[in-house]
């Protein structure tokens, strides 16, 4: 009897690469654990986002490098997990639209007087001058419909440890949008404990998501690869909208890609480079000489393949939960969820997660 193929939407057959329990940053037991997890952390964000507690906010700013994948597991999760509400123009109920999603670029050692000193209130902050407001204002003014000014606005990073990440970030967006209400959420945020040493309570680091970068043992510098984003270049080097001020280049990544340096390219990478070059000087066909040059610009381009990967452990991660292999608990108003009444969803979760327990 011929085997039968897992079906492309059975997400139980899915390898995961990069959303694993083995991570040297979490501890989980297991993938499904780790998943539950991140499900869990996400419903508490997008409740927040909803207005829960508060007025829903209608722009969230994920803050690159590090939160970009967060903002990929909202997206994918929204449309399930988000809270219910009655559309008056229809009478039906319907999920709460999603909130615009816009990234900035936002390093807390940039604007620290030290970078080896942490924010102590306003102690240690370098300062904003108007060039870097009007910088940060520049990336997010299109027109008169679309900017930021009076918004309510979530800025979110992805861990909280000395909060100076969202600090800085809350701070600048409030100088540069003044109109708007700016407010900041931390999708990890770590817990303290006592240090009898200094006596004083000092953050406790329990976990980190698991794309967080990774030292290089060989030159101690930190991976890039895996947030789907790399460092930012200066503006001057790459193509930008011309409402783009000299200084907004640190305020905004760089796409999943890079420009390899000649030295990164192999040989045979370089030959085929010679090759395609020698096409574009020979043709006269304008269309022929594009093509060619395109070809040579893949070649020179390195992509980000752990962003890829872990776009797509995202993607199989949602379909275990569509599909009743993952059971996180769910902060959300809605009344049912995936099949079930939301009190008898949790009920049944509550269950497994407790079996689980005692068979450990």
């Amino acid at each position: 009897m011929k085997e039968s193929q897992p079906s492309p939407n059975d997400a139980s057959q899915h390898k995961f690469s990069e959303l694993r329990a083995s991570a040297y940053h979490t501890s989980a037991e297991s993938d499904a654990e780790l998943h539950e997890r991140y499900i869990t952390l996400t419903s508490k964000l997008i409740e927040r986002i909803v207005g829960k507690d508060s007025e829903p906010f209608d722009t969230v700013i994920f803050l690159d490098k590090s939160a970009r994948p967060l903002s990929w597991m909202l997206r994918q999760l929204w449309p399930h997990i988000a809270s219910e509400r009655l559309n008056p123009d229809t009478g039906e109920t319907e999920v709460v639209p999603m909130p615009d999603v816009k990234f900035a670029n936002i390093d807390r050692l940039q604007w620290r007087e030290d970078p080896t000193i942490a924010f102590d209130g306003d102690n240690n902050r370098r300062v904003a001058t108007e060039a870097d407001i009007e910088s940060l204002r520049s990336i997010f003014t299109i027109d008169k419909q679309h900017n930021l000014d009076d918004r309510r606005i979530l800025v979110v990073d992805e861990q909280s440890e000395t909060g100076d990440t969202l600090t800085t970030a809350v701070d600048l967006f409030s100088q540069a949008f003044p109109t708007s209400t700016v407010d900041g959420a931390a999708w990890i945020r770590h817990g303290t404990v006592y240090d009898p040493t200094t006596r004083k309570r000092v953050t406790e680091v329990k976990e980190i998501p698991v794309w967080y970068p990774r030292k290089n043992d060989q030159t101690g510098l930190y991976h890039q690869e895996g947030r789907g984003i790399f460092d930012p270049v200066p503006t001057r080097n790459r193509n930008t909208p011309e409402r783009y001020l000299e200084g907004s280049w640190k305020f905004t990544g760089t796409a999943p890609w890079i420009r390899k340096a000649d030295a990164e390219l192999s040989d045979d990478e370089q030959a085929e480079i010679r090759r395609l070059q020698e096409g574009i000087t020979q043709s006269e066909d304008t269309q022929t000489k594009n093509a060619l040059q395109r070809r040579i610009e893949t070649i020179q381009t390195y992509y980000d393949p752990r962003s890829l990967a872990l776009r797509n452990d995202i993607g199989h991660m949602v379909l275990n939960l569509m599909q009743g292999r993952l059971f996180p608990m769910m902060y959300t108003d809605r009344q049912e969820l995936f099949g079930k009444q939301k009190n008898e969803y949790l009920r049944a979760n509550a269950t497994i997660r407790g079996r689980r327990k005692r068979q450990r």
